[in-house]
């Protein structure tokens, strides 16, 4: 179960990426580069992401990828999925017709950028449109919206902008190096470092 939650939000955060990329980005607005560099930045943080893991999780999770953009969204942005205020009056239905509306926004943007297969048709799982049934506070957090900027920092764009010296790099090393290409990538991200 804990790696099948890893998995969401990694798949989550792959399409919030994208939607940053397209609106701030547009150089490194693609499936790929964030693929790469989601990668990459896994292997130098030693942390879980490799192109493998991000491909699987992207592919298991597509047909609710915004449902997991709105997860991971929530995740950094409030260090909670569904944040919940009670001081202020942020709870229950507030907290989930918010959630509802930011994965809505986050279908909007899927269905006009990601692709699906030849004849297969997306399948995604929607909501009714949900109305507040109290007008929204000053102090609530705005947890219904996308912030700009939040999750694409300095070191994911230099990292996407070395997106095709290193897959050509890649592609010519693959005799020499094989499988070990992710220890030698690493060793060179350190020395870089």
């Amino acid at each position: 179960m804990q790696t099948r939650g890893i998995h969401s939000i990694l798949a989550g955060a792959m399409l919030w990426d994208l939607h940053t990329a397209v609106a701030a980005h547009p150089e490194v607005a693609s499936k790929s580069k964030i693929e790469f560099t989601i990668d990459r930045i896994s292997i130098a943080e030693r942390k879980m992401g490799s192109l493998g893991t991000v491909r699987d999780a992207w592919r298991k999770f597509r047909r609710v990828i915004h449902w997991c953009a709105a997860l991971a969204y929530q995740s950094r942005a409030f260090k909670s999925v569904f944040p919940q205020l009670p001081e202020i009056g942020y709870v229950g239905d507030v907290v989930i017709v918010d959630f509802l509306a930011l994965g809505r926004t986050f279908l909007a943007f899927a269905n006009e950028h990601v692709d699906f297969p030849p004849g297969q048709r997306p399948s995604f799982w929607t909501t009714q449109e949900c109305a507040l049934a109290v007008p929204r506070q000053a102090g609530w957090p705005d947890a219904h919206t996308l912030m700009g900027g939040i999750e694409l920092g300095p070191e994911f764009l230099t990292t996407a902008s070395d997106y095709v010296v290193e897959t050509d790099r890649l592609n010519r090393d693959w005799l020499v190096s094989g499988p070990r290409r992710r220890f030698k990538i690493a060793r060179d991200l350190k020395k870089r470092s």
